[in-house]
Parts: C-alpha cells; structure tokens; sequence
C-alpha cells in the first residue's frame, strides 16, 4: 500500500470517526429541541396574536388617514401622514417591446446560456468547457468503522 493511499485511508477512518460524532450531537439537538418546543411554540402563538392585533390596528389608521386626505386634502397628522407615491403602471408586454426597440439590456439568462454552452450551441470563442476535478466523498463510510 502507498504512502498515499494510506494517508487517504487515515483521513477517511477520521472523516467516519467525525461523523459518527456529528450524529450523536445531531440525536442530542433534536432531543433539547423537542423539549424547547412546546413552550416555544406558546410563546408564538402569544406573539402572532398580538402581532396581528398591530396590523389590523395599523391597517385601520392608514385607511382612517388617507379617507381624511381625500376628504380635506390633509396629508399630517397626529401619528401619521399621508404620502403621494408615484407609482409606474404598463402593460408588460408593451413595456418590453420598447425596451427591445431601445436596446436597453434586459440582462443574461446565465442558466440558459450555460446550457446551450453545455450543448455546443453557442460558439467557441463565446464561451468554453473546462473540466475541472472535484473529489466528492461517499455518504456512507461504515466500511471505515473502528479504523484507526
């Protein structure tokens, strides 16, 4: 056996050892997590009801406002005011007809231009294929129990 393989085989038995104890550490955090979630999950609800009570109260003092605005063209008041937000409205389609027609870029679709790539359907001085290594480890290193 090389001094390589070896070394490989030393890292792998350590690599499982790590494992293992991530699994035990795993098993011990659902366990705490188990037990912190029933008061957690009471403690939510408490929180999402009066979470909502604030939208709800919210909701009504922007609705109270801006019908005052409307009514007296008042925009400040106590607590509150009411902005004019200009807001863009258009029809998607026409929108990018213009903006096809004006060369404005729309932006790269890299996954699809990476795949075409892939395919050998965009030219080579446009984009190339590197093959590049990457070691990948197996999920299961059971084989590696009780090696030092």
């Amino acid at each position: 056996m090389s001094t390589t393989t070896e070394e490989i085989n030393n890292l792998i038995a350590n690599l499982h050892q790590l494992r293992v104890v991530k699994e035990e550490r795993r098993k011990l955090y659902e366990l705490k997590l188990d037990e912190a979630k029933s008061l957690w999950e009471k403690e939510q609800i408490a929180y999402l009801e009066a979470d909502s009570q604030v939208r709800e109260a919210e909701s009504q003092v922007r609705i109270t406002a801006v019908r005052e605005h409307l009514e007296t063209g008042q925009k400040l008041f106590p607590g509150v005011q009411v902005k004019l937000i200009k807001e863009v409205q258009y029809d998607p389609a026409k929108a990018l007809d213009w903006a096809t027609v004006h060369r404005m870029c729309l932006g790269l679709n890299v996954k699809a231009f990476e795949q075409l790539a892939r395919l050998g359907q965009v030219p080579g001085d446009l984009a190339r294929i590197k093959e590049v290594p990457q070691g990948y480890i197996d999920a299961d290193l059971s084989v590696f129990e009780g090696t030092p």
